[in-house]
């Protein structure tokens, strides 16, 4: 019976946090239903970077908050930056992103905007590519790659006939949406979207489209997108992520 009791209980605790992770996905794909690519976001983001490449459907996701807490992230020292440049600013601030930038950098989270973004600069230590800088109107755009290593690896598997592949890379971007007043609005809301996109390498003899990640892959991908877009909403609007 102890026996049987400690296996019950054991197994519950295993089981909890697979349940908790569930039901926060459910909770953000319900939140942030993708929208549509071509409107709301750039040709460059949804076009692969250099021939050989294959870009599958990208996503992008969207939340609204407060036009007066974002222009208050647009005063940098003595000038004023665009609500694109605030809003990029403000995602690689971020409490999620820092830990992310610190795992990477191995102790040191490199540029994450602290002096603005410019164009052929690295973020994120080193991670990323800024391709187009922020500026009004115009969203922030950078590029990332997978280590070759792991890419080499990934490709050998797929040869001999593993069913998916790692992404060779891809592009982010970070785009400012309409302003808005809604019913039971306060105050008025600007749209901020995050969107992204995935490069794989064409290989003769894969069936079309080509081998791409595993479904649960891709859904805990999209899943952390939607988590960053959240956390960073939060951080904004002054509400706890």
């Amino acid at each position: 019976m102890l026996r049987l009791r400690t296996l019950v209980i054991g197994t519950a605790l295993a089981a909890l946090p697979a349940l908790y992770i569930r039901s926060r996905i459910l909770s953000l794909e319900r939140e942030y239903p993708p929208l549509p690519l071509e409107s709301t976001s750039t040709p460059e983001l949804r076009t692969p970077r250099a021939p050989g490449l294959r870009t599958d459907p990208g996503d992008v996701y969207a939340t609204r908050v407060p036009l007066s807490a974002l222009r208050r992230l647009t005063r940098v020292g003595a000038g004023e930056a665009s609500l694109e440049d605030a809003w990029a600013r403000a995602f690689f601030q971020s409490r999620t992103i820092g830990l992310e930038a610190t795992l990477l950098g191995i102790g040191s989270k490199g540029n994450r905007g602290e002096h603005g973004f410019r164009r052929g600069e690295s973020v994120m230590a080193n991670a990323m590519l800024i391709l187009r800088e922020p500026a009004p109107g115009t969203p922030m755009l950078i590029e990332w790659a997978t280590p070759s290593s792991l890419m080499q690896l990934s490709e050998t598997f797929a040869a001999w006939g593993w069913p998916y592949k790692l992404m060779n890379g891809g592009r982010q971007e970070w785009s400012i949406g309409p302003v808005t007043r809604l019913p039971g609005d306060d105050e008025d809301m600007v749209e901020i979207r995050y969107g992204t996109a995935q490069d794989f390498r064409v290989v003769e003899g894969e069936k079309e489209p080509g081998k791409s990640v595993s479904p649960w892959m891709l859904r805990g991908h999209r899943a952390y997108a939607r988590y960053l877009l959240d956390a960073t909403a939060k951080e904004i609007s002054g509400k706890d992520a």
